[in-house]
C-alpha cells in the first residue's frame, strides 16, 4: 500500500472513532436561565397535605410552565412571606410543562393565620417570583392545613 494510502486510511478511521463519541459527552452543561425566560406556575403541592398540628411537611411539588425553547438552569425555593419554606434546589428546567420536587426546610412550619406561599426562580442572578393564575394559600380545616380547595 502506498504511503498516501496508509495515511488516508488512519484518518478515515480516526474520524470513524471521534464521531462515535456520545454527544452528551462533549456538549456543555445548559446555561443558567436569563431574562426574559418566563415561568408561570401550574400547581404547588405539599406533602402531606393536610398538615396535622404538630406535623411538617415533608416535600413541596411545583408544575411550572416555561416558554424557553430551551433547557436552562435555575434554583426555586417556596417562601412563605418572609420565611423559606421549600430548599433552594438547582433543576434544569425544560421547555413546556415540568414538574419538581424538593424538600421542605426542616425548621419550617405553620405559625401565623394566614399561609400564602410563592415560589421564587433565579433568573438572570436575580431572585424573581413566578408568575401564577391564583394564590396558593394553605386553609386550616379539621384535619389540618392543606393547600387543596375545601
Amino acid at each position: 500500500m502506498k504511503r498516501a494510502t496508509k495515511v488516508l486510511l488512519l484518518a478515515m478511521i480516526g474520524a470513524g472513532v471521534l464521531g462515535t463519541i456520545p454527544s452528551a459527552a462533549v456538549a456543555q452543561a445548559p446555561m443558567f436561565c436569563a431574562p426574559p425566560h418566563r415561568l408561570s406556575i401550574v400547581e404547588l403541592g405539599m406533602v402531606p397535605d393536610p398538615v396535622r398540628q404538630g406535623q411538617r411537611i415533608q416535600v413541596w411539588t411545583v408544575t411550572l410552565q416555561s416558554d424557553y425553547n430551551g433547557e436552562c438552569r435555575t434554583r426555586l425555593e417556596v417562601r412563605d412571606q418572609d420565611q423559606i419554606a421549600g430548599a433552594q434546589v438547582e433543576y434544569l428546567i425544560r421547555p413546556g410543562a415540568g414538574r419538581y420536587t424538593f424538600q421542605a426546610v426542616p425548621g419550617y412550619f405553620f405559625q401565623r393565620q394566614n399561609h400564602c406561599f410563592l415560589v421564587r426562580a433565579n433568573i438572570g442572578n436575580t431572585w424573581t417570583p413566578v408568575d401564577a393564575k391564583k394564590l396558593f394559600c394553605a386553609n386550616r380545616g379539621p384535619g389540618g392545613w392543606s393547600l387543596k380547595q375545601p
